[in-house]
Formats: C-alpha cells, structure tokens, sequence
C-alpha cells in the first residue's frame, strides 16, 4: 500500500517480489489509479482507513440533461430519452 502514495512512487522506492524476490515492482510517478464506485455500493465504509486515507473521494452526479450530453447523442445519431430528477 505504501507504493500507493504519491510521494513514493519511482524506481527508488522499488520493493522486491515475494515469490520472484530477484525481480521488482514499482509504480511510476506518472501513474494515476482512479477508482469508481457505484452509488448504491457502499462497502466503502468497510475498507480499511490505512488503504482509504491514500485516495480522494468526490461525488460526481450525472448530467444526462445537459445540452453537451444531449448534442453528443444527437451526432452519434443515438436516441435522447428525457429524464426527470
């Protein structure tokens, strides 16, 4: 998890494998892991806080009604269907 954290990333802090402990893992600092989660998933609150305090979480709502949305459809020729919230 420590491989996680932005100011860890690069090969100095590479970390042998366990079961190739000749070869190593790293992750590049131009790497970004972004994770989603489906709005009625909440086992978030499970996961444990030292894997959970490495990310940040913001609400990203949909915008189906938006006219950027609604204009990509129509030139893709695909169906607008309205949609109430």
């Amino acid at each position: 998890m420590l491989l996680l954290e932005s100011d860890k990333r690069g090969d100095e802090y590479k970390i042998s494998l366990t079961y190739q402990p000749e070869k190593y893992f790293y992750i590049p600092d131009n790497i970004y892991i972004i994770g989603t989660m489906n709005t009625a998933d909440r086992s978030i609150a499970l996961v444990d806080y030292a894997l959970r305090r490495r990310f940040v979480f913001f609400s990203l709502d949909p915008a189906f009604n938006n006219e950027n949305f609604k204009n990509h459809l129509k030139e893709k020729k695909l169906k607008i269907i309205t949609l109430i919230f």
